[in-house]
């Protein structure tokens, strides 16, 4: 049974009210700097993985990457909750404490990163050194450095 062309032209529509229609292209950004980082790192050491582990591999280290993310957004959203007032991450770099507390939000994020893609390329069977160096090329490059963007700036245009 065919479906009604109607469904066809009002899906995508709908699907737009819960996924805004800009958020494909940040996916596919970070997809395409995950699946670079950890290729060329894995290249760098010599390391060739089967074309399937090493897609699970790139893949579930994106997912991850958003999982950190998220625990990252979720140390903002308790931080600016418990220092209510202190710490304004509007405008990060105005106040010592909210500059260090966002800084050490990407570090542990970063190392988070790492800890989470290391363990993962182990998993896919890289041998530990290399799997350190993917961890932490990961842990380093792709550390969430836009928490560093004060979001007042958003507000301005």
């Amino acid at each position: 049974m065919k479906k009604p062309i109607l469904y066809n032209v009002i899906f995508p529509i709908w699907l737009s009210i819960f996924i805004p229609p800009f958020t494909l292209i940040p996916l596919l950004g970070n997809l395409l700097i995950d699946s670079s980082v950890i290729y060329l790192t894995l290249k760098r050491n010599s390391v060739r993985l089967e074309g399937r582990k090493l897609r699970t591999l790139i893949f579930q280290a994106w997912l991850m990457g958003f999982v950190v993310d998220l625990i990252g957004i979720t140390i903002f959203f308790l931080l600016e909750w418990l220092f209510s007032g202190k710490i304004d991450f509007g405008y990060i770099w105005n106040d010592p404490l909210s500059a260090i507390m966002s800084s050490l939000i990407v570090v542990v994020c970063g190392t988070l990163i790492f800890t989470v893609n290391r363990r993962l390329a182990r998993r896919a069977g890289v041998e530990e050194p290399a799997a350190f160096r993917v961890g932490l090329a990961m842990g380093i490059i792709t550390a969430p450095y836009l928490f560093l963007v004060p979001t007042a700036w958003f507000y301005s245009f």
